[in-house]
């Protein structure tokens, strides 16, 4: 999130002289984040219904702007790109139909394999149990109307879910891994409890805890039962829940790849930008050693030129005549000189 710094005096200024709407929206913040700033940094903001009256020309009073008008105040910006964001979240939901008319049964006849699984594992010595899920006991234990409850909630939420594509599998400990597109979430439900309090409101620390209904907290936001509304009726809410949890994971995991690539692909260019330096200073390398050679064969010419005025017979040696002698150094010379093939071939030597 970016940060948009403002004096006191212009954020004072700018909040007088258009509605707080219009500001937000120059500053790409919100209404809401405006109005703290003024009140966290002391500057007085039109009060409800100023604009109304302005627009009918009414006098109202300003009131002045205390403490240093220069003070620096730090705005949070982003709004537009947050609000595009939940509006693609929104979009992205809409094509989950099914979610909408989720029922949960009143019997549960042929359950999801995964809760199929975790009846099973039920019992063998699973029980559940307030504030601690599922934990395991060594016998069983008969299925209390509260546990069949979840198995049929569970029951719903998996049968939606694996309608629209998700993947659905049994964890541990009474949990469903909901998984879509290689990223997911758990689900789990537990029965709330509370401790009992008398008729003053205190709580009895030696009473039987009072099962108060279930209560859905595997996800960013947890759902309760509530008087007017039980867990049953809250099935799209929740299912939009898992959903954009599974898809906001998604996106995260799709943002830490594009960064991992961003990261290796500025090490390649780093590494190829190292060797290409790397290979141009031993270019540079061969080419103080072409000069050198190329004096050597500068002197080796002036000292064949030397010899070729020297008086003396054409005679032998090693089976070699003085002439074949002179003719063997000049081609060496040609051979050893870089500048032969031009420059053509003398980059290709130095960058081979």
């Amino acid at each position: 999130m970016d940060r948009f710094e403002i004096s006191r005096r212009e954020l004072y200024q700018a909040v007088w002289s258009k509605p707080l709407g219009k500001v937000a929206e120059d500053t790409d913040s919100t209404v809401e984040h405006l109005a703290r700033a003024c009140t966290d940094f002391d500057i007085p903001r039109p009060p409800t219904g100023y604009w109304a009256k302005k627009l009918h020309k009414a006098e109202l009073p300003q009131p002045q702007l205390d403490g240093d008008p220069e003070k620096t105040v730090r705005l949070k910006t982003g709004a537009k790109a947050r609000e595009e964001e939940f509006n693609q979240r929104i979009k992205e939901l809409e094509q989950f139909k099914s979610f909408s008319e989720a029922q949960v049964s009143s019997r549960l006849a042929s359950p999801h394999p995964a809760v199929e699984s975790i009846i099973a594992d039920r019992r063998r010595g699973f029980r559940p149990l307030g504030g601690s899920g599922f934990i395991h006991k060594l016998h069983s234990s008969p299925i209390d109307d509260v546990t069949k409850r979840i198995f049929r909630i569970l029951d719903c939420l998996s049968k939606t879910l694996s309608k629209e594509g998700f993947t659905i599998e049994p964890g541990e400990m009474g949990t469903i891994h909901v998984i879509w597109r290689g990223v997911g979430t758990s689900i789990r439900f537990k029965e709330r409890l509370r401790m009992p309090r008398d008729e003053r409101g205190k709580i009895i620390r030696n009473g039987n805890l009072e099962r108060t209904g279930i209560l859905f907290s595997e996800s960013y936001h947890p759902f309760e039962d509530k008087i007017d509304a039980p867990i049953e009726l809250q099935m799209p809410q929740i299912l939009r829940s898992i959903a954009a949890e599974c898809l906001c994971r998604e996106r995260i995991a799709k943002e830490a790849e594009e960064r991992v690539k961003q990261v290796e692909a500025r090490r390649a260019k780093m590494l190829a930008e190292r060797a290409f330096a790397k290979k141009k200073g031993e270019a540079i390398e061969k080419l103080f050693q072409a000069s050198e050679q190329w004096h050597q064969a500068n002197r080796a010419r002036e000292f064949l030129a030397a010899i070729e005025t020297l008086p003396g017979a054409d005679t032998l040696f090693m089976s070699l005549s003085s002439s074949e002698w002179i003719d063997l150094l000049r081609t060496k010379i040609a051979e050893s000189d870089p500048l032969q093939n031009g420059l053509d071939g003398l980059l290709k030597r130095v960058t081979d």
